[in-house]
């Protein structure tokens, strides 16, 4: 953004260069395409926590979490990030929960993503539940005949 004004990177104005540009939104994503997520929030809460001596013995680690509506989408990005630029050769998952303060029918669920330098794979609860209810009334129609 130049003078308030955003312009993609082929159509500069006349002078300028890309690392002159204001940016207003987190850093982690000014790389993402259409620039949809310019706000400025991460999406989630993280902290960084130790357990040597627990019973998961989990050492340092990332722990990331959100009260309403955290973005696991952007999470993802980020580690992918991370990932590529200094460790190419790992991997990360992280499963969610989704909830509602009601019980309501739909509410609640979940998921699981799993990320490396080059893919980012998901897998949700709904998505799932969706694929084989569709694929059992296939299966049902088939036999019926």
């Amino acid at each position: 953004m130049f003078d308030g004004e955003e312009y993609d990177e082929e159509h500069l104005p006349a002078g300028k260069a890309l690392n002159e540009a204001e940016y207003g939104g987190c850093r982690a994503f000014r790389d993402v395409e259409g620039g949809e997520w310019g706000d400025e929030e991460a999406g989630f809460e993280h902290n960084f926590d130790t357990d040597e001596a627990g019973p998961e013995n989990w050492g340092r680690h990332l722990w990331v979490h959100a009260d309403e509506g955290g973005d696991v989408e952007r999470v993802a990005h980020l580690v992918q990030k991370f990932l590529k630029k200094f460790r190419p050769g790992e991997c990360w998952s992280l499963s969610y929960a989704t909830s509602c303060s009601k019980p309501r029918v739909g509410e609640f669920g979940g998921g699981a993503v799993f990320v490396t330098a080059d893919d980012v794979k998901w897998q949700s609860t709904h998505i799932f539940l969706c694929d084989e209810q569709k694929a059992f009334d296939e299966r049902r129609s088939a036999s019926a005949t």
